[in-house]
């Protein structure tokens, strides 16, 4: 059987295929790379995507879903995984078992994924006057239109990152997996899951308005998530957690050139060439 086995503690073991990915600690990452001949794409042609709500490839859903059942078979006998991963809810007296799993494919997911890089971050200025050619606004979601966040190989411009929540039984959105579409091979692969307290501060329904075509902005380089939507042609993002930073607090919306110009200092102490592990 062709495939890569992961192994988590004694006589554990699930074949995972095909062999695209690697386990790293409670994560599986994508191994390998690939870098389009297109640095970035147009505002005016990533905004109707985001400003609407987005639908991922048939394919996206089927990787997420292959890999939520074998992951199911794998916590069966394993409850201590199944507890680290998010599937036991500390509120419970015992296990919710047989485990159930199954991916949220609507409202609150999946989540497209955008990256916003630390040079994007470190260089962000606003135009001068009015009669730039781009707008405030666009200014901002021009941080993510880097081709690493996009896919056009459909002739039809796609996210290339979905985050989709995995619930128990009980329905409650205990963990995610997040899958990404490989620009050289056109596939779709996972490059992560778990994460349990991330995929639960971006699904908190506290949070949430309803009705609102909500993504998620990740800023690795300073260990930054927050859901980002567009409204009344603004950019917005909300802080899923608190960051006293600069007084960020939870569940409180910011326009997203705000925060980016709020972080830019924070980012500009960081070394582009060698950004330090955060």
């Amino acid at each position: 059987m062709n495939g890569t086995t992961l192994k988590f503690g004694k006589n554990r073991a699930v074949p995972i295929h095909p062999p695209w990915i690697v386990a790293v600690g409670l994560a599986w990452v994508l191994t390998g790379g690939y870098i389009s001949s297109v640095d970035a794409f147009k505002v005016s042609e990533c905004l109707p995507v985001i400003n609407n709500p987005i639908n991922p490839p048939d394919e996206a859903r089927e990787v997420a879903t292959k890999v939520s059942k074998e992951l199911e078979t794998l916590l069966q006998d394993d409850d201590a995984l199944a507890e680290r991963l998010g599937f036991i809810d500390p509120r419970e007296q015992i296990p919710l078992k047989p485990y159930q799993l199954m991916i949220k494919d609507q409202p609150p997911g999946p989540l497209a994924v955008f990256y916003v890089s630390l040079k994007a971050l470190q260089d962000f200025l606003l135009p001068a006057s009015s009669s730039a050619a781009l707008s405030k606004e666009d200014y901002a979601i021009s941080l993510m239109t880097q081709n690493e966040n996009w896919s056009n190989l459909s002739k039809a411009l796609v996210p290339r990152r979905f985050l989709y929540p995995i619930t128990n039984a009980n329905d409650r959105v205990a963990s995610s997996v997040l899958v990404s579409q490989d620009l050289k091979n056109k596939g779709w692969k996972v490059i992560k899951f778990g994460s349990p307290k991330l995929t639960q501060a971006l699904t908190n329904p506290e949070i949430r308005t309803s009705g609102l075509n909500y993504f998620a902005i990740n800023i690795r380089s300073l260990n930054r998530w927050y859901l980002g939507w567009i409204s009344g042609g603004e950019f917005w993002l909300k802080a899923i957690v608190d960051d006293p930073g600069f007084n960020f607090a939870k569940g409180k919306s910011l326009r997203a050139r705000e925060v980016f110009l709020a972080l830019q200092k924070e980012a500009r102490t960081i070394d582009r060439k060698n950004p330090a592990p955060r």
